[in-house]
C-alpha cells in the first residue's frame, strides 16, 4: 500500500455536516492525512485516486438523503476498496 516514504495514516470522512468535517479535520490533521466529503456521490468519484492511501473510512449514518448503510453496501461491491476498514458514526 504505501512506498518507502513515511506517511501519515490516512482517513476518509463521509459527513453531510461541514462542522463535523471541521473538528475532524482541526482535531486530527496534524495526526492523520484526511480526505472529507459531505456526500458519497462526492467521494465515490475520489475513491479510485485515494484507494492506495486511505486506510480507514468512516461515514455518518445519515447523510442527507443518502444512508450510511447502503454507502456500506456500495463500497462493499467495488474490489478496490472493499478491503478498507469502515466505520459508521452518528451525532
Amino acid at each position: 500500500m504505501r512506498g518507502s516514504l513515511e506517511m501519515k495514516p490516512s482517513i476518509l470522512f463521509i459527513d453531510d455536516d461541514q462542522d463535523f468535517l471541521d473538528t475532524y479535520s482541526r482535531v486530527l490533521g496534524t495526526n492523520y492525512s484526511l480526505s472529507c466529503f459531505n456526500s458519497f456521490a462526492e467521494a465515490k468519484v475520489k475513491l479510485p485516486e485515494l484507494m492506495y492511501s486511505v486506510d480507514l473510512i468512516i461515514c455518518d449514518i445519515h447523510i442527507g438523503k443518502e444512508n450510511g448503510f447502503e454507502v456500506y453496501s456500495e463500497i462493499e461491491k467495488m474490489s478496490f476498496v472493499s478491503k478498507i476498514p469502515f466505520m459508521f458514526k452518528t451525532s
